[in-house]
Parts: structure tokens; sequence; C-alpha cells
């Protein structure tokens, strides 16, 4: 094995000394060293160098960072001149011909390997440096390449050189420098007090080292303001500082912000810092180049920032690191103010590969490493509540089993400059994932999106990770009708996927199933506990909860029909057969229509409600007033945006809970009644009511699934304090323990309560209020209560609890009791049984031996009796 080795390092430094194709230079980590042809930063780079007399063409080589040949990516058919250059871009972007971008990225953390072949032979590699494997780099930007252009001594360039002549300097890993020193960390304050700010050297710095900063956000140069007295700071401004000497490598820069932040700190705040120019210039600039969807084609560029994240006033920031970040979203982008992604990665510095904070401890505590996280704008609720898809998902989300994304409010200042509030949240992607099944990467993962070509809408399947080859399966599978549920759960989380659908056709997202939806499940190399079938994750709701005001996101939209005849409707570009095909199929099935059903029932009685919505808008605008209206000022000048900001709040509310609005006609015309204004005839006012948007969603269940039903008005546990840890309606758990909403006429219904130890739940009672208001009281014993829901004006029933000795527990047992119009009716009793009735005092009111038949005991008044049958003794009322 030693022999092999020694002479295939002899082979490859004798092609590196005397053959023309070398590799001449490499960065593992580009942060900004070099720009690529289509103007992105490559993640890292190889120079090649031909050493030779001729030109040289590409195509006859292969290069890859393993030693193996047929994996190796081909590179194009390109010419290098004599003594010229190519510069290879590592960056996992090698699917198209003919550009010099690899299929591969240089490993940047624990040592790299570059190979380089021709005619299925390694001709020149780079898996040494002092004859040890290579080390993580010693910092991102520094290039490691020959002294001069195809020389044999190696070391770090003290001036990157893609593309050029190697300067002849270089020097060990050694030889870099610290960072500065600041006398005061970054933060935020709301006061006006003066800040004295000191630069140092780092401990141990060589003779020769000074430090230079800038104020404008860019990565400092030698060629910088040079550090010289105490820099005196009175308003907002970034520091970013370096370290410079000769013969000495420097590492990124050292950022801290100083925020005069002009109100009262009541959310977090983020500060970025990179060169305006990756922002504002015309040519490679992400906010220039970014204002429609069709820029997201060509201009989905990653610039590389400093980030800094401040959740407290007066104290140093939760996380200070180097990042890179590009522009999010579609339509969205014409918006003043663009969503933002943030990235973070080992490449920039290897001790923070992540961004390591508990952001949302009220929605998702214990998740505290994101790979990304992205700045939202509100998409297509920009210019209105900004809110809708923070609040649907925050609805939604910690309540069911469910795929969504946490978020709150925070305030982003951009070199210096306050550019607004935009929401903090969790990306909609496989770094969801990431971070919310403790670092699971390997996926398959499939976006569902839309495009419209001329007339057409278009259902676009992107694989994103992974392969496709499980989904296309899946889609063979389902786009066949007469499955099983069981079958059904071998593909899909069919429970999570249907709370997907509830979501979004309960608020009116008409902008999905067609768009909007991520379908992901862990692939054949995971190695987790989990099923290896797809879920799905909600993103981008923003057209619910009545935006726009179309016909078809108003609160009496009737979204089930949209699935079926999406042709009936202006907008319902997402409706296509191929985005509704699984949904309508899977409703075929009636086991898993009826988890449809009473899913969307008991999400109704339980939070996906009026009550349930607007407690979480309460919360959103509690904590986001008042940057809000200093937001809404800087993009939105004119008018009182206090009182706007508090009226689309309210509209909201009304679009859910129902509204009554009054209109006035006037006459002349059919249905305008009594005349023109300053007329004779006078007007006529008529209202409308606008129903809740769960009685209009229940209609629309009835009318499509059920023949038209009715659907009866129940509680479950409304009005008691002492409730069971658990009450479970069909196998879905409340989330609260109570019930107030609607249930369909005889569906059959499985009442659970569950407690952890005493009491326990011995029974439930029954009150059945008939049209006519009669009402009838009934009691049943055990914790599990069966029945079809009756016809009648209103159903409630409370759990009652009590202890094993206690006077509430009843044994199991088959008779029954009623009250109904003053009069306690016995049932199923065996015969020669004492039945005996006392008042609550303990005075006897009658005792008689049962006979078999139904015993009448009548009631003087509405106070509680003890009732007692043989040994069992239960209270009534």
């Amino acid at each position: 094995m030693k022999k092999l080795l020694t002479l295939a390092l002899f082979i490859a430094s004798t092609y590196s000394a005397h053959a023309q194709l070398i590799i001449n230079e490499i960065m593992q980590s580009n942060v900004e060293c070099i720009m690529d042809d289509i103007k992105e930063f490559p993640d890292s780079w190889v120079e090649l160098y031909n050493s030779g007399d001729e030109a040289i063409n590409l195509k006859d080589y292969k290069i890859s960072d393993k030693n193996k040949e047929k994996k190796a990516w081909q590179l194009p058919d390109k010419t290098v001149a004599a003594k010229g250059y190519a510069i290879i871009y590592c960056d996992k972007e090698g699917k198209e011909n003919n550009r010099l971008h690899a299929d591969f990225r240089l490993e940047s953390g624990k040592g790299c390997t570059v190979y380089l072949f021709n005619n299925k032979e390694v001709v020149d590699s780079l898996p040494y440096i002092d004859d040890k494997p290579m080390v993580k780099m010693p910092a991102p930007d520094i290039a490691f390449g020959r002294k001069t252009d195809a020389s044999d001594e190696w070391g770090y360039q003290l001036t990157p050189t893609p593309g050029k002549t190697n300067t002849g300097e270089i020097c060990n890993a050694k030889h870099i420098l610290g960072a500065p020193v600041f006398s005061e960390p970054g933060h935020v304050t709301s006061g006006n007090a003066a800040i004295n700010l000191e630069l140092s050297l780092p401990e141990g710095a060589p003779e020769g080292a000074y430090i230079t900063y800038t104020t404008n956000g860019s990565e400092p140069t030698s060629q910088s303001t040079k550090y010289s007295q105490p820099i005196s700071i009175t308003k907002t401004k970034v520091i970013r500082a370096k370290v410079f000497c000769d013969g000495w490598l420097s590492p990124l820069s050292t950022a801290q912000s100083y925020i005069f932040h002009p109100r009262e700190f009541t959310i977090p705040i983020f500060s970025v810092q990179t060169n305006d120019k990756y922002l504002n210039a015309r040519d490679i600039g992400l906010f220039a180049n970014n204002n429609s969807k069709e820029d997201k084609k060509t201009h989905d560029w990653r610039r590389p920032v400093n980030i800094e994240f401040f959740p407290a006033e007066g104290e140093p920031s939760a996380f200070n690191q180097p990042g890179e970040t590009r522009i999010q979203g579609g339509q969205s982008r014409s918006n003043a103010l663009k969503s933002m992604v943030f990235y973070a990665n080992k490449r920039f510095d290897a001790d923070k590969k992540r961004f390591s904070y508990e952001f949302f401890p009220d929605q998702k505590p214990g998740i505290t490493e994101f790979k990304s996280f992205s700045l939202r704008d509100g998409g297509n609720d920009f210019s209105d509540l900004y809110f809708r898809d923070l609040i649907i998902q925050r609805t939604m989300g910690p309540n069911v089993d469910l795929d969504w994304q946490a978020g709150h409010s925070a305030v982003l200042y951009i070199n210096g400059e306050y550019m607004g509030m935009l929401n903090i949240r969790e990306r909609s992607n496989e770094d969801n994932i990431y971070s919310n099944y403790d670092g699971l990467e390997d996926v398959d993962e499939i976006e569902i999106s839309h495009e419209q070509q001329g007339n057409q809408d278009l259902f676009i399947e992107e694989l994103k990770e992974g392969d496709d080859v499980f989904y296309q399966a899946f889609k063979e599978f389902y786009s066949e009708k007469g499955h099983t549920k069981a079958e059904y759960e071998q593909w899909l989380d069919v429970s999570e996927y249907l709370n997907v659908m509830i979501l979004n056709l309960f608020y009116c997202n008409i902008d999905f199933p067609g768009n909007n939806i991520v379908f992901w499940r862990p692939n054949e190399d995971a190695k987790v506990d989990l099923p290896k079938r797809f879920r799905a994750i909600v993103k981008d709701t923003d057209f619910g909860l009545g935006l726009y005001n179309f016909n078809e996101t108003s609160s009496s939209s009737n979204t089930i029909d949209m699935i079926y005849n999406p042709r009936n409707y202006g907008n319902s570009w997402a409706f296509t057969e191929p985005a509704t095909r699984l949904f309508r199929n899977m409703m075929e099935n009636p086991e898993l229509l009826q988890m449809f059903i009473d899913k969307s029932c008991v999400y109704m009685g339980d939070f996906m409600n009026a009550e349930g919505t607007s407690a979480v808008m309460d919360a959103i605008l509690e904590e986001a007033l008042d940057e809000f209206v200093a937001h809404r000022d800087k993009y939105n000048s004119w008018g009182n945006n206090y009182n706007d900001i508090l009226n689309k709040f309210d509209n909201a509310k009304k679009w859910i809970a129902g509204y009554e609005e009054k209109q006035q006609g006037w006459g002349g015309w059919p249905g305008w009644g009594g005349g023109w204004p300053g007329g004779g005839g006078g007007g006529q006012e008529t209202t409308i009511v606008h129903l809740p948007r769960t009685d209009y969603f229940l209609q629309y269940l009835s009318a499509k699934y059920l023949n038209g039903v009715d659907a009866i008005p129940v509680t479950i546990n409304k009005g008691i304090t002492n409730l069971p840890d658990e009450t479970i309606i069909n196998d879905i758990k409340l989330t609260k323990g109570v019930f107030d909403g609607k249930l369909f006429l005889n569906r059959q219904i499985t009442l659970e309560g569950k407690t952890e130890g005493e009491p326990y739940v011995t029974g439930w009672d029954i009150e059945q209020t008939a049209s006519n208001d009669a009402v009838t009281k009934t009691h049943v014993d055990g914790a599990i209560y069966t029945f079809n829901v009756p016809a009648c004006k209103s159903l409630a029933i409370k759990a009652v609890l009590g202890n094993q000795t206690g006077i509430t527990n009843v044994d199991a047992r088959n008779w029954r009791w009623s009250v109904a119009n003053h009069m306690l009716s016995v049932s199923g009793v065996p015969a020669g049984t004492d039945v005996t009735l006392y008042n609550l005092q303990g005075m006897l009111i009658k005792q008689i031996k049962a006979d078999g038949s139904t015993i009448q005991l009548p009631l003087m008044n509405n106070q509680v009796y003890i009732l007692k049958v043989g040994k069992e003794t239960i209270k009534v009322k």
C-alpha cells in the first residue's frame, strides 16, 4: 500500500512539474473575494493554470474533491490560452452545460482535497500541506496556492490572485492575526448618552500591526480609515474593524452596532452590515434588481453580511456573526421593504455554523438551532394587515400536528439605517425540518408553485432536495381512486395533511393548493425513527382572512366548492385539477372524509374561530403596535397610521366573527328603494348580515358532503372550572378541554375524559334543549360517553369528576337517570333494589323498591338532590 501511495504521489508531482494544466490556487470559503459570471459569490473556487506554450481544451479533464474519477465533474468545452487561467467555481451548481460551475464545493472545516483528472488518471492533486492532510482553513477569503505560478512551493496567499499571477508572498496558517478589541460591545439604547469607543490590538499582535475601520457597513481594507483615537458616537453607527500587518493574514472584520433607537424598545432589533453596493448598485444590488416576480429567476443572488441580534435594550447582542442574505418572495419583491433570508454556515465562521438562539420560546420551546431564518415583509399583505400569514399560522400551528413557521416581529437596521419592522420567521424548506426534527438533513423535498403562461395556470413541482422517485410513485398512487385510509397512510401523513387543508380552506387562502405548499419526507438515507412518508409544510397564507376583499376571499367564500368547481370562480389560479386531485380522491374514502369533517368541526369549536383567532391578533398587535406605527409612517406617510392599523385589525376580526353591515339604497332603480339623494323619495336602509366564518364553513361542509344536514350547537365542559386533564372528541384532543361549537346531526360522537390520578372522570351531565326550549337533563356514568348528535336546539355536556370513594363516584352500571319538567326518571334499575331520594341536607324525600320499570320521582324545585340506588350515590339537579 505504501509503495502504491508513493508511486501515485510521484506521478502527481511529476505531472505538476512538467505537464501543462495544473492546480495553481484554491479558496475554501469565498465570501467576497471574487464574483462569478452570474453575479454570485461562489462558495469556493479552484484556479487552474496552463503552464505550457499551447492552448488547452478543458473538455479532456475532470475535477473533484474526491479521488473518484467516475464521479468527477466533467469540465466544459472551453479553451485556456497558454500561460492562462481558468477559475472553476465550486458551488454545487454544475448542472448547466458549458459553464465553469462544478457540482461540489470545497470542504472548509475539516480538510480539503482537490483532484484533477485526465484520461482517467490523476494528473494533479492537492491533498497535502507540509506532508500532512490539510486542516480547516484559517479564515474565509484566504487563498492557498503556489508561491508563484507553477512553482512547487505552496502556502497561504497574503493576497489572493484568482485569474492573475501569484505574487510570491505566502505564509503558513499560524501567521493569522487576531480580532481587534472593542472597549464597549454593541448595544441598543433609547437614550442619548454619547459613547466614546476605543479600539485596541489583540494580545500577541506582532510589531507593526494596526487597525482600520469603516462606518458604512463595508469590509475594511488596509487602506480604510486607520484607528488613531477614540471614536465619538452620538447617533446610530456601525463599526467594522480589522487588524493588518505586513506578512500576516487578516481574518474577516469584527463588527459592532451602536443603535440609538428613537422609541421605547418593544421588540427585538437586527442590525445588518454590508457593502452598500451589494444592495443598491444598479448591476449587482439586491434592492436595485428585485422589484418584480420575474426578478426571482434572474437575480436571486446572495450577498455577504454581518448580522447582529439584540433581544433586549442595553445588553450585548445574542449573536453577532458573518453570513449572507438574499431577497425572498415572488410578487412581494415589488414592496418598498423586501423580505430577506439570512444564512449561517461553517464556511463563514467554523465556530458559528448556525444561528443559535431560541427565537420562539412561546411557540416552539427548545428550538434553538437555525441554518437560516427570514425577515418577512408580510408578502402580499404588505400594505394591509401585514400579519395575516403570521396570525393564521400562530392560531393553528401550536394546537395541531402541523409543520409550520413560527414568528415574531422585529426591527431591522441596515448599515445604521432604520429599515422598518419585519417578522422573524422560520423557513418553509429543509431548514425548517432541520430545526424541528433534531438536525434531520437527509430528506426528499418537493415545492409546489404556480406560474401563468398566457391564460394557462401551470402546476409546478420543483425538486428541492433528495430525489423525486418516491414522489412520482406517490402521484401515480393518488391519481387512482378507491384506496383505503391504511394505503394512503403508507405514502402520506394523512392527519397532518388534512390539518394543512383545513387551515387553508377555512381561512380562505386561495393561493393554495396549486401554490405555496412543500412536501417532504425522510429519505432512505435518514437514520431517524420517523415514517418515511410525506408531510406538508404550511407557508404564505397571506390571501387568508379576507385579503383584497375578493369574492373568493370574503368570509362567505365557498372554498370547498372551489376545490371541485374552480371555473365558477374568478380568482382560482391555484385550484387546478392536478393541484386538487390528491384531496378530492382522498375525500372519496368515507373514513378520510369523516376524519376531515370531524377535525374541522372540533377545531372550530376549540380554537379555529373568532375567539381563538382574535386572541392571536391581540397578542401580535400588543407586541408590535408602537413599532408598527413607526414602520407605517416610513412607508405610508399619509393619514393616521395608528387608527388605520386598528381599523385593519378590527376588519380582520369582523371577517371571522361576523358582523352586520348597514347599506343605504335609493329609489328609481330596482333594489334602490326611495329616490335619489336630495330627491323626494328618501333612502331606505337595509341590513346585510355577515355570518361568522365558522357558520359559513359548516354550511359548505354539509352541502358538499352531508346532503345539507343541520349542525347542532354543542358545548362540552363550558362554564366548569374542574376540568379533566384531557378531553377528547372522536380521537381529537381539545386544546383547553372546552368545546363551544357545532356538530352535525346524527354524527356518532365518542367523548372521553382523562385525568392523571384523582379526581377521576366519573361521568357526564347532559342538558338537551328542545326547539320549544324544554330542557331534558340526564347523566351517564364512566369516562367514555358515546352518542349520536340529537335533533335539538342545543346540547350541553359537562364532565363530572370525583374521587374513588366520593359522592360522585359510581361504579359501572346499566341504570340511567334524567330530569325533565321537575320530574326525576330512573330507569334500568334491577328489581328489588332500594331507590332513595334525599335533599342536600340529608332529609329523606322518598324511598321505594324497584320493580324493574321506570321510576318517577317528583322534584319540588331546582335544588340539588342526592339519589341513592342500592349502594351507589350521585347528585342530581
